[in-house]
């Protein structure tokens, strides 16, 4: 059996839910549009996609419809947004089709799915008409506008929302900024981002463990060889193989920088070819709840040839400033500085700091002056939260609130080759200075990391025992070493582990005993200890979570936090943010505009591609600076967001709406979890867990069709305010 339709049909059942009960209502749609053309088509022709992930939603079904206004909208709402004149546009335009997704859906830049092929686009936020999204207030919800130009070069393309405008009058700002701004929300709650794309050009080994006809069922979908079978979702596939270029994924160009509007006020879109414009809508804490509307203008050579209505829902309640899904991500001045130069990286540090923040994530080992027993001075604002300040053009979620993580000595900077009174110095110094200064701060020595726990001095276990020893107040700073849980010492305080599928205890250079139920009652003896212990887990791999490729579905990384959710792990730690130079697999330095490939060096396979470690690894956040590669520099002090961690960021708001409704009916949260997510992390088997537990011929569980998800995000909203 083919793993995808096994996945979908896990989700079918979502309707069944108690809590979900009027998702019918919830779902439908309010408002009266064009519903019979699922597509803004200019009727040039052209050459259609074959629809993709996208295909199927029909446009009165979609989940983020607006429904019954019911008490919050009573009175307040000036109309349907979607109904507005979208007359006085010119009749000139290459852009053959103008259609939107939520985000959730990579569409590659050859792809023409609407052109010729309307009903091949309809989707929950979209319904051939107009964009329709829904938000809580205090978070941040997205959208993906597809312009289409099929038979010739679109010339001097730009694209602009208006304010949106709702109850009484209520506005959530639209306002470009200039370029030295780009960092200073305090003007505008809407971002637009110049979509860049990146080339495919062989799988990702480590985010499926890999590259083998056996491991196919583990790749996404498109990357998949057509006709793989799969009998059951732990047989091992069958099929012919096939060349490179028979996989959907192929040097197909992948969506992932999102570059600020500002800094690509026009551009051209290539003939047979598409663009995408990425929306970021911050709904702020005080924003009326009810419909907002607005325009999104799309001009070609100075004249507008397309108008699209935009309809954001605001919700009857506010996500909270602080995350549930605890989370932690690695950068660094030494990351950075060989791209922005010394006198940038201070500031581009910063930046980083803003930019994680508001995609309500917390960095780890960026405090540069940092003094060995105490975090350096300047550090002090990121934890009591006066950083996240407007006076610092800071605004959206999080604002004032601290960061709520630190690192010491992270991947073991501050313990390798130390001696026990160094060790002893440290853990009295930090913890001294945390519990004066910031005691809410969760905190951690970070011992050693992998195989070098075993292989530096002093080992994992050397540091244990003497920090066994210690007499208060050191004793109670907490410890971290990323290990596999089953191998992992029962007195480290924060295990952190990854889960691709149950893992097994290391012997001989393999994994043995490996089973779901191993793992989970290691995970029980750990979160049975809290808070003296904590349970992390460690960067993704299928089919236990998604991934960070490139190539990864859309919904991968938004997955993530669910699977976090449901197995309560207390944080999620990747391990690099801005791993611009790899040191670690040979190499080294690439223009990241231009490579997919951040991680490993590259060989050549006739099934898998041009392939290294992984597309993307260690790269969330682009350089907005280059000295290595000055024709890829923006000029800016500080990064330039990928796509994958606002996918990451839609996951994080996601268990925001989990925690809140869970508080509520956590019965009908948890079936609403276990339909999502069925098998995730060690719940997912090895094959062999007797002999070999160091692979798995499992799919993912979960859907890739983003309506799904966001079905699931509308029946929590209807948990949480009854609307």
């Amino acid at each position: 059996m083919v793993p995808t339709p096994r996945v979908r049909s896990a989700l079918v059942a979502l309707g069944t839910l108690s809590a979900a009960a009027l998702l019918g209502p919830i779902a439908s749609c309010g408002s009266s549009t064009n519903a019979q053309s699922p597509g803004i088509d200019s009727g040039n022709g052209g050459n259609g996609g074959d629809g993709g992930p996208g295909d199927g939603a029909s446009p009165g079904d979609g989940p983020t419809g607006d429904g019954p206004l019911g008490a919050e909208g009573a009175g307040g709402d000036a109309g349907d947004p979607c109904a507005a004149d979208t007359g006085g546009t010119s009749g000139t335009s290459a852009i053959t089709a103008v259609w939107a997704n939520e985000g959730g859906d990579k569409v590659t830049r050859d792809e023409l799915r609407a052109t010729g092929h309307t009903s091949a686009v309809a989707n929950g936020a979209w319904d051939g008409h107009c964009i329709k999204v829904f938000g809580a207030k205090n978070e941040i919800v997205s959208f993906n506008v597809v312009l289409e130009a099929a038979t010739s070069q679109a010339s001097k393309v730009t694209v602009s929302l208006g304010n949106l405008t709702g109850p009484g009058g209520a506005v959530i700002r639209s306002a470009p900024r200039t370029t030295d701004k780009l960092y200073d929300w305090t003007t505008t709650e809407v971002e637009l981002f110049y979509v860049r794309y990146l080339q495919i050009k062989g799988l990702s080994q480590q985010a499926y463990g890999t590259l083998a006809s056996w491991q196919e069922a583990t790749f996404p979908k498109r990357a998949q060889c057509p006709g793989m079978m799969q009998a059951t979702p732990d047989s091992k596939p069958t099929g012919a193989g096939c060349a490179w270029a028979a996989r959907p994924v192929a040097d197909k160009f992948y969506p992932d920088i999102a570059v600020p509007m500002e800094l690509v006020p026009s551009f051209d879109i290539a003939a047979s070819s598409n663009q995408s414009v990425w929306a970021d809508v911050y709904i702020p804490k005080t924003a009326p709840s009810g419909v907002y509307g607005a325009i999104l203008s799309v001009s070609e050579n100075g004249s507008v040839t397309h108008k699209v209505p935009v309809k954001v829902r605001v919700r009857n309640f506010a996500l909270p400033d602080a995350p549930s899904a605890k989370t932690m991500l690695y950068t660094s001045p030494g990351d950075i500085r060989p791209r922005y130069g010394s006198s940038l990286t201070p500031t581009a540090l910063t930046n980083e700091r803003l930019m994680a923040h508001r995609h309500k994530v917390s960095l780890i080992g960026d405090d540069a002056n940092q003094t060995g027993t105490q975090p350096g001075p300047d550090y002090v604002s990121v934890l009591d939260g006066t950083l996240y300040s407007a006076a610092k053009g800071y605004a959206g979620p999080g604002a004032g609130t601290g960061q709520d993580v630190y690192s010491i000595g992270t991947y073991g900077d501050l313990t390798e080759g130390s001696t026990q009174s160094q060790l002893t110095n440290v853990f009295n110094g930090w913890e001294t200075w945390f519990e004066a200064n910031s005691p809410k701060t969760e905190r951690f020595v970070y011992l050693c990391d992998e195989i070098a726990c075993s292989q530096n001095t002093p080992t994992l276990a050397t540091q244990l025992q003497w920090w066994s020893a210690l007499s208060s107040p050191g004793n109670k700073l907490h410890t971290l070493a990323t290990q596999p849980l089953l191998d992992a010492p029962m007195a480290l305080s924060n295990p952190t582990s990854g889960w691709p599928f149950s893992q097994g205890v290391s012997s001989g250079g393999t994994s043995k005993g490996g089973t779901t139920a191993a793992d989970q009652a290691a995970v029980d003896a750990v979160l049975a200890a809290e808070p003296t212990r904590r349970l992390f887990s460690y960067n993704g791999q299928r089919p236990g979570a998604g991934s960070s490729a490139t190539e990864d579905d859309g919904v991968a990384l938004r997955e993530q936090p669910w699977g976090q959710y449901k197995k309560k792990i207390d944080r999620w730690f990747w391990w690099e943010a801005t791993y611009y130079a790899d040191n670690q697999q040979g190499l080294g330095t690439v223009d990241l505009y231009s490579s997919a490939n951040t991680f490993g060096t590259a060989s050549s396979d006739p099934s898998y591609g041009t392939h290294g470690g992984a597309n993307g690894n260690g790269v969330f956040m682009y350089p907005g600076t280059d000295t290595l590669f000055p024709a890829s520099s923006y000029g800016l002090a500080g990064p330039i967001a990928s796509l994958r961690i606002k996918h990451w960021r839609r996951g994080i708001q996601d268990v925001d709406y989990l925690t809140l409704a869970g508080a509520i009916d956590s019965k009908s949260v948890s079936a609403i979890v276990d339909k999502m997510v069925p098998s995730v992390l060690w719940e997912v088997p090895c094959h062999d867990p007797t002999n070999d537990c160091s692979y798995s011929y499992a799919p993912v569980s979960w859907s890739l069709d983003p309506d799904d998800w966001e079905t699931a995000r509308a029946a929590l909203a209807h948990i949480i305010d009854g609307q």
